[in-house]
Order: C-alpha cells, then sequence, then structure tokens
C-alpha cells in the first residue's frame, strides 16, 4: 500500500511547532535576484498548508545561502540559522536570525 500523500513541497523544509501547535515549514528560495525564507503553515496536523509567505530577505551573499535549521523557543520566537557558503574564501559563515513576534 502506498502512504497517502497529504502535501507536495518543491523544496525540503525544515519542520517546526508554533505554541498555538500550527505546523511551520520552513525554506530558502531564490527571488528577484536574492534569496529569502519562506515558510508554509498547516493548523491541522499537516493534513493541508497554506500557499507560501515570504518571511525575510536574506543579504546578498558571496557564496549562496543554504538550508536554515530552526527552533521554537520557549517564549515563541522562531530561531533561524541559515548558512552563507563563501566558497571563493574558503569558508561558511553560520547566521542567527529571530522573530520577534
Amino acid at each position: 500500500m502506498r502512504p497517502l500523500e497529504l502535501a507536495k513541497f518543491d523544496r525540503q523544509p525544515v519542520i517546526v511547532q508554533l505554541p498555538d501547535d500550527t505546523l511551520m515549514g520552513i525554506f530558502l528560495r531564490s527571488a528577484g535576484g536574492s534569496q529569502e525564507a519562506t515558510a508554509r503553515t498547516s493548523t491541522n496536523n499537516g493534513q493541508s498548508w497554506s500557499g507560501e509567505a515570504s518571511l525575510l530577505t536574506l543579504p546578498k551573499a558571496s557564496g549562496a545561502w543554504a538550508m536554515p535549521e530552526a527552533f521554537v523557543d520557549r517564549q515563541g520566537e522562531i530561531h533561524l540559522f541559515p548558512l552563507d557558503c563563501r566558497e571563493a574564501q574558503g569558508r561558511i559563515d553560520i547566521w542567527h536570525l529571530k522573530s520577534t513576534n
């Protein structure tokens, strides 16, 4: 028996659970020559998902932004840790971003 497909994501999201039990899938996408963190949400335990919504535009990187890690703290703030891959300089910078609401 094949598993039931509930949603199709074009990119692999990082899933976090918000304090109100909403699931949020966070991923990076290219938009208008830059990259942005975007999200889709589900209020019914993943049975259906919203469309994509932009969370923030990342600064222009000298390399490329890579998949963030994410978690929600006890105060309900979302923390993102995207990677700025600077291959020309032979390093990877780890950024920390957090929500304010």
